[in-house]
This record gives structure tokens, C-alpha cells and sequence, in this order.
């Protein structure tokens, strides 16, 4: 697996002469916005609630009850849907650092996560001596939610077992303040300075991580649990959040997050450089108008499956498949529409960082 994200020229630089010609859009106003507004915030967020994450899991290892197991539980919820939030910026520190699996590599190991803690000899570097998918919020998930409340306290008896936790929510709070502290040591500039169509713009990283980022929900978060790869037969195993079933909520915060950062939340955005450009999509409406409107069809859709995403695969499968196609027409809409008819430059990421 790569260090960090290869980019992979997939196309020529597209523009639209006849359409940027006399175009005095300035994209740092984008890049400003969303890196002060929304980037920053993110991760001072995600830093935070990694803070939190930890103290609740020192709190719990030191008196295991069922009242600090919920402590430490709503506390592992909000960490991961902070991250979730943060995930479509997955560029950038969380790459030169190389963290991007070592945060959120789904699915876990549960196996391994056992074979991990068996073979625990308490060194100092042993987290970084192991798989990504024995660490980060989804091995804590398996830990926190595999089983029923008394038996996660029963087996949390174990004192390897309170070390290795602790271990995984230290390593997230190095893992946040080290992101946070490379965007707010230089990072940050070098970010908004870099407006062209270069592979490391800003603008291009912005723009094809958004995509990317709707790619991703469609296929990793509910095609393939869904089973359509497999001729119909679902794959329960592969969702998101498998032991919390919080995999319905996790999609609703990178949706979310994905809407904000189109709409540079209450600044500048992509949607107002497509409104100075006058670009409309196939049937005559202003692009960024047909994309907001499919943000809140997707939403709603979210709003009709009854109970997880799990139970919706087994149990209202036309509706999982509406979902599936309008989150596609988000990806078509921004990866290929928006991103070909602003002139950005077109590129593949294999971001896994392991």
C-alpha cells in the first residue's frame, strides 16, 4: 500500500473558454473560507473530542462500571462523528503524516485486534508494530461494542486489554494534534496560496476530495455491504460501524460536511463560482442549485430508513438503492460536471496511507 496519495493525471486540464473567458472568480476566496471556517474547525474539533475520547477510556480502565462504559461509548461516538465530518479533507498533514489509516481503517480485525492484545509486551513503539486494522476508532468500536455490557466489562478485566485501549486514544490525540498543529504551522497558507490547476493545488485537492469523498460513501459505505458486487447477496460484514450500527449516522455526517465544504458553509464557495460562471447542468438549472436540491433528496432518503443502515439492507432494499443512485448523482454532478466546466484538474487518490 502507498505512504501517501499517488496522484495519477487521469485527463488533460479541461477549460471551458468560451465560459472562464473574462472570469475574475477569485479561488483563494474559496480557499480562505473553507480552510478558516470549516478545514481548521474540523480538526480543532476532532482534536478535541480525541481529548475527550481518552480521558473517558483513563476514567473507565481505572473503574470498570456499566456507568463509565456509557461514558466512554457516547464519547467514541462523538469522536467518530467528528471525524467523519473532518474525512472529506483527508489531504495534505493527514497524508505527509500518514495517518489517514492509522485514524479510521474499516473493517476492522477482530481476530487481530485479539491477537494483538495476547501479544502485547508493553513497548513504547508497539502500536506502530502492527496492522492498521487492529488500531484507530473502529478497533476501539470493536472493544467498546462487540458484545453485550456486561461481558465487555468482564473481559476488561484484563489489564493488557485496559492498556492496549488507552493506547489507541493516546495514539488519537497525537494523531489530532499533530494534524491540527501542521495546518496551523504553514500549512494553511501554502493551501489557500495555491489557486491553480496544479495536482497539489488547493483548489484541485478541495475539489477532487469532495468527489472522491461521494465515490467512497457510494461504493466502500453501502454498495458493497449492500451486495452489489455480489449479485445481490449483502455483505453485512463490510459496513462502516458494524458493532455500534452507526453506519446510517456516519453517511448523514460526511454528507453533511460535503454540502458545507460545496457551499463554503457561509462564505465562499464552489457554488458561487459556478453562479459567476452562469453553469447549469443538463436540463437548463444553475449546477449548484441541482446539486443542493440532491444533497436534501439524499437526506430525506436517510430520513426513510427505519432503524440502521444494516436492517434497511435486509429490510427496505429499494430504498438503500435510492440511496445508492442519489449520492451517484452527487459524484456525477460534482467529479465530473463541476469539476470539468471549472477547469480543475482531474485526479485519481489512493489515500489509504498504509
Amino acid at each position: 500500500m502507498s505512504l501517501i496519495k499517488k496522484f495519477t493525471i487521469a485527463a488533460f486540464i479541461i477549460f471551458l473558454i468560451s465560459g472562464c473567458s473574462g472570469n475574475n472568480f477569485d479561488r483563494s476566496l474559496i480557499l480562505e473560507n473553507v480552510t478558516n471556517n470549516l478545514i481548521i474547525p474540523a480538526y480543532e474539533d476532532f482534536n478535541q473530542t480525541a481529548d475527550a475520547l481518552h480521558s473517558s477510556s483513563l476514567t473507565f480502565t481505572e473503574n470498570p462500571s456499566p456507568q463509565t462504559l456509557a461514558d466512554l461509548k457516547t464519547a467514541w461516538e462523538r469522536s467518530i462523528k467528528s471525524w467523519k465530518r473532518a474525512e472529506v479533507y483527508n489531504f495534505g498533514p493527514v497524508e505527509s503524516l500518514v495517518l489517514v489509516t492509522a485514524i479510521d481503517r474499516w473493517p476492522t480485525s477482530e481476530r487481530g485486534i485479539e491477537q494483538a492484545i495476547e501479544d502485547f509486551d508493553r513497548s513504547d513503539d508497539y502500536l506502530i508494530r502492527i496492522g492498521s486494522n487492529r488500531k484507530g476508532l473502529p478497533a476501539i468500536e470493536y472493544l467498546l461494542f462487540h458484545d453485550e455490557g456486561p461481558v465487555i466489562l468482564e473481559e476488561f478485566s484484563d489489564a493488557d486489554r485496559k492498556t492496549y485501549l488507552n493506547l489507541l486514544t493516546e495514539a488519537l490525540t497525537q494523531h489530532s494534534s499533530a494534524i491540527l498543529e501542521e495546518w496551523n504551522s504553514g500549512y494553511a497558507e501554502e493551501f489557500i496560496s495555491k489557486t491553480g490547476n496544479e495536482a497539489d493545488s488547493g483548489i484541485t485537492l478541495l475539489a477532487n476530495e469532495l468527489g472522491y469523498m461521494l465515490q467512497k460513501v457510494r461504493m466502500e459505505k453501502i454498495e458493497i455491504p449492500f451486495g452489489s458486487q455480489t449479485e445481490g447477496t449483502p455483505r453485512l460484514q463490510m459496513l462502516e460501524s458494524v458493532h455500534a450500527n452507526l453506519t446510517k449516522e456516519l453517511i448523514r455526517e460526511n454528507l453533511i460536511s460535503a454540502q458545507q465544504t460545496f457551499n463554503g458553509g457561509e462564505g465562499s464557495g464552489f457554488d458561487d463560482y459556478i453562479a459567476a460562471l452562469g453553469i447549469e447542468d443538463e436540463n437548463g438549472e444553475l449546477l449548484s442549485e441541482a446539486v443542493n436540491r440532491e444533497y436534501e433528496n439524499a437526506f430525506l432518503i436517510l430520513d426513510e430508513i427505519d432503524g440502521s443502515l444494516e436492517d434497511a439492507i435486509l429490510n427496505q432494499k429499494s430504498t438503500v438503492q435510492e440511496l445508492i443512485d442519489s449520492i451517484n448523482q452527487l459524484y456525477i454532478y460534482t467529479d465530473i460536471d463541476m469539476i470539468s466546466q471549472l477547469g480543475i484538474l482531474t485526479v485519481f487518490s489512493d489515500n489509504d496511507g498504509d
